[in-house]
């Protein structure tokens, strides 16, 4: 899933919106599907729900407001519910019903024109039951917030985070894992409230700018957007472990890591693929070009099974063991 890139909130709506868009396209957010269908945000272009066999069963609009970086969070399933991160198109989150595409619950997440979270909200289990955990763009610094999934009934909030937040929270133990343009934070779920001096297990001013980490055995991997750098941070102290080059240079790497057969993939935008070692030690495996294909990739890939399922601007592969 690719983040929004390097924009500021509230700057050069509108009128810029094609000046970045050629980077990622209008493809940044992934589908959701379950057994009831396939749902879609596109962004300023509202959310629909296909059946299976690719027939429109309802749309709905979130908002029309646009960035020069357009849209990127993906829409969440819990139960008969479709959650949305519109942060950019209205600075709402909101949760509609599955089946009709009726509004069940909204709240603010930003104020006017200062929509500047890409992320896609994480869904995760805490003692008092499921959280939806988020970024809010609002205020200084911007905060990670959670709600209750059924009626957005708000938990907690953690001002951990500032600046643009493109990576999405990911989760592991019960810990949740949050990082902003220049900050990243390990915050406790299943708190109540202003959490802030309670369930914070570590902050760092570093952070990644569009990729969301990858969290695996007590580690967080993620690679920089620009130059190419591999990230490994320890998950329970937020020490860096490494920060290692792709070689030979990556360039862009928009698209989020990958774990699959023991090794992290880093899919760059116009260098082709790497493997990298999915431990604490830094070991470049592998490094695949598809020479027939000078369009970009800028999708995160996706796994199933053995085989991978890899997106250019100009192509869909798949790639396995014949």
């Amino acid at each position: 899933r690719e983040g929004g890139g390097s924009a500021h909130g509230g700057e050069n709506r509108e009128h810029s919106i094609v000046n970045f868009l050629a980077l990622h396209g209008y493809a940044s957010s992934t589908p959701a599907a379950d057994a009831s269908g396939v749902y879609v945000y596109y962004g300023a272009g509202g959310v629909v729900a296909y059946s299976h066999a690719g027939e429109k069963r309802w749309e709905r609009s979130l908002g029309h407001e646009s960035h020069n970086f357009g849209s990127a969070s993906s829409p969440v399933i819990h139960e008969d519910l479709l959650i949305v991160h519109a942060d950019i198109e209205s600075q709402t989150l909101a949760a509609l019903d599955k089946a009709r595409g009726a509004e069940v619950w909204r709240i603010e997440t930003g104020s006017q024109d200062a929509g500047d979270s890409w992320s896609t909200p994480l869904l995760v289990e805490a003692a008092g039951g499921p959280e939806l955990v988020f970024h809010r763009s609002q205020g200084d610094p911007a905060t990670l917030a959670a709600v209750e999934p059924r009626n957005g009934k708000p938990l907690w909030e953690c001002g951990v985070l500032k600046d643009y937040l493109c990576p999405s929270p990911v989760a592991a133990g019960g810990v949740i894992y949050a990082f902003g343009y220049k900050r990243g934070a390990a915050v406790r779920a299943g708190g109540r409230g202003d959490v802030s001096a309670s369930h914070v297990e570590w902050q760092i001013n570093s952070g990644s700018e569009v990729c969301t980490p990858l969290v695996h055995e007590g580690h967080l991997y993620w690679t920089s957007p620009e130059g190419g750098i591999a990230y490994c941070l320890e998950a329970a102290s937020g020490r860096f472990v490494y920060q290692e080059r792709l070689r030979p240079e990556a360039g862009r790497i928009y698209a989020s890591g990958v774990l699959a057969g023991g090794a992290i993939y880093y899919v760059s935008s116009a260098a082709g693929t790497y493997a990298v070692a999915a431990r604490p030690e830094f070991k470049q495996l592998a490094h695949n070009v598809i020479a027939t294909d000078p369009s970009v990739f800028n999708g995160t890939p996706a796994i199933s099974g053995n085989r991978m399922f890899l997106r250019s601007d100009g192509a869909l592969y798949c790639i396995g063991t014949k």
